[in-house]
């Protein structure tokens, strides 16, 4: 998400190591050995996806500089994390429609299971939850596609 011109500053520090930051003042900061410095974003930085539509593309010399690794959700590792197993398990299963259903601009993400958990704690109904963590907000036509493959 970070504006690409932020990402380029970041590149000199990639390539050599060092860094000039705000605060310095005889000489550039010098990366320890052991640090990694590890990316993170929902798309590959080639820009707004259907999902992701404020993802800045960024430019070529700074997406060259990182491996690029897919990580999906590990869903043993929520269900693991979930407090309420049951609705982790309707959470995967509308995930899994979603993802059939190929709805573009529509994701399940592991925030509906927790955040479900929560509202389903604090009293709201199934249907409610499902209303605001899963569907949020998806038009009818969409919807009725994903419910179609739950299983």
């Amino acid at each position: 998400r970070s504006h690409p011109g932020v990402v380029i500053e970041m590149n000199n520090f990639l390539s050599t190591g060092s860094f000039w930051f705000p605060d310095c003042v005889d000489a550039p900061i010098k990366r320890h050995p052991d640090c990694v410095i590890i990316a993170t974003g929902n798309t590959a930085g080639m820009g707004a996806t259907a999902e992701y539509n404020t993802a800045q593309k960024q430019d070529a010399s700074a997406r060259t500089r990182f491996v690029f690794l897919e990580w999906n959700i590990d869903e043993d590792l929520e269900r693991g994390l979930a407090s309420n197993s049951e609705w982790c398990a309707t959470v995967q299963s509308y995930r899994k429609a979603a993802r059939a259903a190929n709805v573009r601009g529509f994701d399940v993400s592991t925030r509906a299971t927790f955040q479900g958990e929560a509202l389903l704690a604090a009293g709201m109904t199934q249907a409610q939850v499902i209303d605001a963590c899963i569907r949020c907000g998806l038009d009818d036509a969409a919807w009725k596609k994903v419910k179609a493959l739950v299983a």
